[in-house]
């Protein structure tokens, strides 16, 4: 028993010493690689100036001084670069085409003890103790390079201050580094050679340098790409951009005039390319800033597009912003394709960038929006490796023609670079399952629609039809109808004559031997009127009686109202009179002549009114057939005093019926 205790303790001190030295190289090599045993042997770095962007392009060959293998390498950013890093990514070789270790926006870095970021990136093969590698990083930084001075006059050279690290910042020893600053169209500004002599980890050296530029610096404060599908054939593509100009801000008022003397610093117009199938294009902008536009087949990259071409007005000078959109149409098989066996699983290919040409362009907000037809469901997709996307959602959004919504991918990122190079045709696929039942929905909502518009037209006309026919059989049960216009037509015309006359006696009486054939004509006029008033009064009682209640109403009120001007045609006469034989003063009759006039003439504007009334409402006509005499307007003179204008009849004579012009008389 003490044997086996002894053998089995032995076996158990054996199995510790082994298990340490398996776990010990694991522990030194993570200890290794935090006392960053890796070392840059030697780093070259090119920084080239794009508009608003910076791109760092680095050549590293880094070798592995520890005792064993490392699995991942770091790239680091300074604190005053991490503050404008807005991409960073790994190859193998400067072109890339042997592929990307991994690329990740700044907001993936982790932060190190003095202010910067780190990136890491894992090796396709592990760097075993003693070996070397190489490999290229890219950094892309947007507001480096800031315009000094800030504002400048029309007819200046722009100039921009550049501040950038000399030194290669980095967790890792620099035993040799050289760097060379290059502005895109300009040439080398400043290269800082090489230094050989060991630069510590985490080391930041910067400078400033200020150069000349008079190319147009233009940056997107936002783009918004919206694609709507549909299985009809066609799949609708519209991309918003806000641009600004990121140069030296204008002092002062512009001036056509010193236009032409800095076309080379200003914006012109912006070039579109399009796929060789798109159709139906057109384009808004929010000021009516876009006056020419141009579209013609064109070869880029080596690919047949279509160029559209937007000339601005007013061109975009340091400062200013221009928002505006454009929209086409593609074919759906081109962007759409269905599952091989024929099932409603489909895919659909989203083009992510711009379609604006441009070498380098700095997007602060990149929104993208998927919106799929009614009916969509199981919508499943990978966030693309480029852009980095910050957020994404699925969400139901009201559409045209739709009963419960329609389904919208939204994907958002802040501050990318898109490189049009590299990233023209780059796409990233969504699958989606859609039935094409649905298809069914909005034409049977437009079906729907003309039927209640028609069957509210049928109900409207039936309506109409069955009011005018029940007034209209009103009427036909008096026989004596026609009998009964013709008498309204004679003491109408009988009316009008009488009061004409009364009229007329009175602007005629001028002395006072007059007084007699006044009185004995007015007495005749009176009882002239009083009859046909009492004969309408009668017909008017007779269409009571047979049921024709609102053309007795109307009788009743052309009575009335023929009695109100009756009224004041004898006050009329009285102020004559009063006036002719001197029994009041001349200055108060004269007032109250023009005070009668007026009475008069509103009374006989309110009896023009009711007469036309008469025509609309009850479908008959009081007016003659025969041409009746014109109601003018006369003015009547008292010892050269002028009275408001009364109605009276140019030619009493003429016979008919009595018919106001109520918009000739206004």
């Amino acid at each position: 028993a003490g044997k086996l205790l002894m053998l089995l303790s032995l076996l158990a001190a054996a199995a510790a010493a082994m298990a340490a030295a398996v776990a010990t190289p694991q522990v030194a090599e993570d200890a290794r690689l935090e006392t960053a045993m890796i070392v840059n042997v030697e780093v070259t770095r090119l920084l080239r100036f794009h508009g608003s962007v910076v791109e760092a392009e680095v050549e590293i060959k880094v070798r592995n001084d520890g005792p064993y293998s490392a699995r991942e390498i770091e790239v680091a950013t300074s604190p005053f670069e991490s503050q404008f890093v807005r991409d960073v990514y790994v190859c193998a070789s400067k072109d890339c085409n042997s592929g990307v270790f991994a690329r990740v926006g700044a907001i993936r870095g982790v932060s190190d003890a003095h202010g910067g970021r780190i990136f890491r990136f894992q090796l396709p093969n592990a760097l075993a103790a003693g070996d070397e590698a190489r490999f290229v990083a890219f950094i892309n930084t947007i507001g480096e390079v800031v315009p000094s001075p800030a504002e400048v006059s029309q007819k200046s050279q722009h100039h921009y201050r550049w501040t950038a690290n000399t030194r290669w910042y980095s967790p890792y020893v620099t035993l040799r580094q050289n760097t060379k600053m290059i502005v895109d169209r300009s040439g080398e500004i400043a290269e800082h050679g090489w230094i050989n002599t060991e630069t510590p980890a985490f080391t930041e050296s910067l400078e400033s340098e200020w150069f000349a530029y008079n190319e147009p610096v233009v940056s997107c404060d936002r783009y918004e790409k919206t694609i709507t599908v549909s299985h009809w054939g066609s799949i609708n593509v519209r991309e918003h951009f806000v641009l600004r100009h990121d140069g030296p801000r204008l002092k002062g008022a512009w001036s056509r005039i010193d236009y032409p003397s800095q076309v080379s610093n200003v914006v012109q117009g912006v070039q579109i390319l399009l796929p060789p199938t798109a159709t139906n294009h057109y384009y808004r902008d929010s000021i009516g800033n876009i006056t020419t536009s141009t579209l013609q087949l064109a070869r880029s990259s080596g690919r047949t597009t279509q160029l559209l071409s937007l000339q601005f007005r007013f061109p975009l000078i340091g400062g200013w912003r221009n928002e505006f959109y454009i929209a086409y149409d593609l074919p759906a098989t081109e962007l759409l394709a269905q599952a091989a066996d024929g099932s409603s699983s489909y895919r659909l290919d989203v083009p992510m960038y711009p379609s604006m040409r441009s070498k380098r362009l700095a997007i602060q907000e990149f929104d993208l929006k998927l919106v799929f037809p009614e009916g969509s469901s199981g919508i499943r997709y990978g966030l693309p490796e480029v852009p980095p996307i910050e957020e994404a959602g699925v969400y139901q959004e009201r559409g045209t023609l739709t009963l419960r919504g329609v389904p919208v991918v939204h994907l958002r990122s802040h501050g990318m670079i898109w490189n049009f190079a590299s990233t023209f045709s780059q796409s990233f696929p969504v699958h989606y399952t859609y039935s094409k039942a649905n298809l069914l929905i909005p034409p049977l909502l437009i079906a729907a629609l003309l039927a209640a518009v028609f069957a509210a037209m049928i109900a409207y006309a039936r309506i109409s039809n069955a009011l005018q026919l029940s007034t209209q059989t009103s009427f036909g049960r008096d026989a004596t109808l026609s009998d009964k216009i013709a008498k309204i037509r004679a003491l109408e015309s009988q009316l009008d004559a009488a009061a004409s006359s009364i009229a007329s006696l009175a602007s005629d009486y001028k002395i006072p031997e007059q007084s007699k054939f006044v009185d004995t004509k007015l007495s005749e006029l009176e009882r002239e009127f009083r009859g046909q008033t009492a004969a309408l009064v009668e017909l008017s009682s007779r269409s009571a009686s047979t049921g024709a209640d609102p053309f007795a109403e109307y009788l009743l009120e052309v009575a009335a109202r023929f009695e109100k001007v009756h009224a004041q045609l004898t006050r009329k006469v009285g102020v004559q009179r009063a006036l002719v034989e001197g029994h009041t003063p001349a200055s108060l009759s004269k007032r109250e002549a023009a005070l009668v006039d007026a009475r008069l003439a509103l009374a006989r504007q309110q009896l023009a009114d009711l007469l036309t009334q008469l025509d609309p409402n009850l479908h008959l006509s009081l007016s003659p057939v025969a041409p009746h005499p014109v109601v003018a307007l006369t003015p009547v003179h008292f010892r050269g005093h002028l009275s408001p204008c009364v109605l009276s009849r140019a030619s009493p004579s003429g016979g008919g019926g009595l018919s106001f012009n109520t918009a000739q008389h206004r």
